[in-house]
């Protein structure tokens, strides 16, 4: 899941929950997405999303650092000051192998922000669900064949990549109506640049911030139809995921089950 998709969803959640949404996204949105931001440093995603390996031989896993030895990270010693395994038999692929939690339970339930970090992973175990249930069949994904549940075409992984990212882009827009309709928040350039990106500075060094940041910057005609308040789809855009049966109905699928995992952890 991109990165504006899980914060969108812990907003929702946290201004449903009557909390101060600025107190919220400046303490916790930075632990949110260090699963994904500490990959700037630590390139391999399966240690900070606890992949297991396809035969279950071997557990990735990290120890995500505290706020403390967060700011003063570097590219250069973020290798001896977080721990962290990778599992080194894992074929290469487009798609991730399955997320353990019970291991990234074991490794962080201490860390101050544990929370925040586990609606990271529910939202991400929860995503790559609902794209293997509902929508591919990755089966022979070493191979890189993915089929198509609905229409049993074969397409192979750069296809499905395009197709994850159309898939996820169209769902941040129906997403960010969402949220605006649950509690007035418009998730437009101002959120992301003065609440975001603060934060991100504050508690991170300034180059890993900004590389972050740069995943989660709209478009002007992203931005511009958020402002408009036109979050529905048009029937181009869903028939450009193909992937999908009904576009709709596996986004409503998808963000109400993240959406509850978020709420129980804000």
């Amino acid at each position: 899941m991109k990165t504006k998709q899980h914060i969108a969803l812990a907003v929702m959640a946290a201004a449903n929950k009557k909390m101060n949404v600025e107190e919220y996204v400046r303490e916790e949105i930075p632990f949110l997405v260090l699963p994904d931001a500490i990959r700037a440093y630590i390139p391999q995603r399966k240690s900070g999303h606890f992949e297991i390996s396809p035969d279950g031989t071997q557990q990735s896993w990290m120890e995500f650092p505290d706020a403390e030895i967060l700011k003063r990270l570097t590219k250069e010693n973020a290798r001896e000051r977080i721990r962290y395994f990778v599992a080194t038999e894992t074929p290469k692929c487009v798609i991730g192998e399955e997320t353990q939690i019970d291991e990234f339970e074991r490794k962080n339930f201490s860390h101050r922000h544990y929370h925040s970090l586990r609606i990271h992973m529910l939202q991400d175990i929860i995503l790559d669900d609902v794209l293997r249930s509902m929508m591919v069949d990755v089966k022979r994904r070493f191979v890189d064949r993915f089929k198509i549940r609905h229409s049993g075409n074969v397409i192979d992984g750069a296809r499905l990549r395009s197709q994850v990212d159309k898939f996820e882009d169209f769902g941040f827009i129906t997403l960010a109506g969402a949220v605006y309709r649950s509690t007035g928040i418009l998730l437009n350039e101002d959120f992301w640049e003065h609440q975001v990106r603060e934060a991100l500075l504050q508690a991170y060094p300034e180059d890993l911030a900004l590389n972050t940041y740069r995943f989660m910057k709209l478009s002007e005609e992203d931005n511009e139809r958020i402002n408009n308040k036109k979050f529905d789809l048009s029937e181009r855009e869903k028939a450009n995921v193909y992937m999908a049966e009904d576009l709709t109905e596996v986004l409503a699928t998808m963000y109400s089950r993240a959406y509850n995992a978020t709420w129980r952890q804000v």
